[in-house]
């Protein structure tokens, strides 16, 4: 890979910014007072990191049907007119689970050229959740608002609840 190639895809490997990451409930304690959080990112965010990075010409996305299961696939222009493709496939969601398998298979193919990778790097974070299973809206793990740039690695892990049935807080 030339010199402008390698530039642009270690841009795509960059910290995912703090302000576009976002929380979702992974599992649940077993007393489901509360919910280990995942982060993620949505496919606009990868939209506007390929178009700023590659260029929005620069970049392409298709999707295949295969063994029943939906394939996104990622194809980058570089500067010096190679191409690089990445693929990967979705899962439904609980909500439109066309259109979030569509997205889901974007992101996850996303995550193979660098985009959003890091978040697999982050520790558990747990939060309370309500009676219907749910944490609040827009929840982030404490400090996490306090910087809106690029995540930090010193961010403090939570642990999991140690006797879950007894624990109804937030870890600290």
């Amino acid at each position: 890979m030339n010199e402008n190639n390698a530039a642009l895809a270690d841009k795509l490997r960059l910290p995912t910014p703090k302000d576009r990451v976002k929380f979702r409930v992974g599992y649940k304690s077993r007393d489901e007072s509360q919910a280990c959080m995942l982060a993620y990112v949505d496919a606009r965010f990868v939209m506007d990191t390929l178009d700023d990075i590659i260029g929005a010409d620069n970049w392409d996305s298709e999707y295949h049907e295969i063994h029943g299961n939906l394939f996104c696939k990622i194809t980058v222009t570089w500067p010096d007119g190679s191409k690089t493709y990445k693929m990967d496939c979705g899962t439904e969601t609980d909500v439109e689970k066309e259109k979030g398998q569509a997205s889901d298979a974007f992101k996850r193919a996303a995550v193979h050229f660098g985009i959003g990778r890091d978040l697999y790097d982050l520790p558990d974070y747990w939060a309370p959740i309500n009676e219907y299973g749910y944490a609040d809206k827009n929840w982030n793990p404490p400090g996490w608002g306090a910087d809106a740039g690029h995540m930090q690695t010193a961010t403090e892990p939570q642990k999991a609840p140690s006797h879950p049935s007894t624990v109804t807080s937030q870890p600290e």
